[in-house]
């Protein structure tokens, strides 16, 4: 499974319902920082599979997940989202209002690349399957370090017992991120 930080473009929140809406994965002719591009087409896998499998987490954790998707369409632009956020959830709280203030300017984004052939030195994501949307706060201080970070360091968890394999499973995915740069 891969990880990548993209731009979120917040369109709308409504705090009574806990639903939002806005652009994630926006799609462009060059590549992003990563040297990947996103098509419109790119998601078409996970919208044949169903995306109800698809979580909406807080601060990419999957021990924190805060709602789900309702709605996640291709369109020109970019991959919409409309989420409703579960408000019985005290980190859904705190992400509403995240929302709300607009500061939240990013989603992550875990998926498998099924078919991501690379062309002219860019890599066009042409098949993705979509399993978890991270809605990500800002730092709260200029030395914060983020939970990707803590985690490197003591995986998820390790205050208690943890799944070995789900270690495995991070430490392959942090090892991915670094050797791509």
């Amino acid at each position: 499974m891969e990880r990548k930080t993209v731009s979120f473009k917040i369109k709308a929140v409504d705090e009574e319902t806990g639903i939002f809406t806005g652009y994630m994965a926006v799609f462009s002719r060059g590549p992003d920082q990563d040297g990947d591009i996103f098509r419109r087409d790119s998601f078409k896998k996970t919208f044949r599979e169903g995306s109800k499998r698809v979580r909406i987490l807080f601060d990419p954790n999957i021990r924190e997940p805060v709602g789900r998707p309702l709605v996640m369409a291709s369109e020109k632009k970019g991959l919409f989202l409309k989420g409703s956020l579960s408000l019985g959830v005290p980190r859904a709280h705190e992400a509403l209002r995240l929302l709300r203030d607009g500061a939240i300017t990013e989603i992550v984004l875990d998926f498998d690349a099924i078919k991501a052939p690379v062309i002219d030195g860019a890599r066009h994501l042409q098949e993705v399957r979509l399993w978890d949307v991270s809605l990500v706060p800002p730092p709260s201080s200029s030395g914060a370090v983020s939970q990707e970070a803590q985690d490197a360091v003591e995986p998820p968890g390790a205050e208690d017992s943890y799944d070995l394999k789900e270690a495995e499973a991070h430490i392959e995915a942090l090892l991915l991120k670094i050797k791509r740069g």
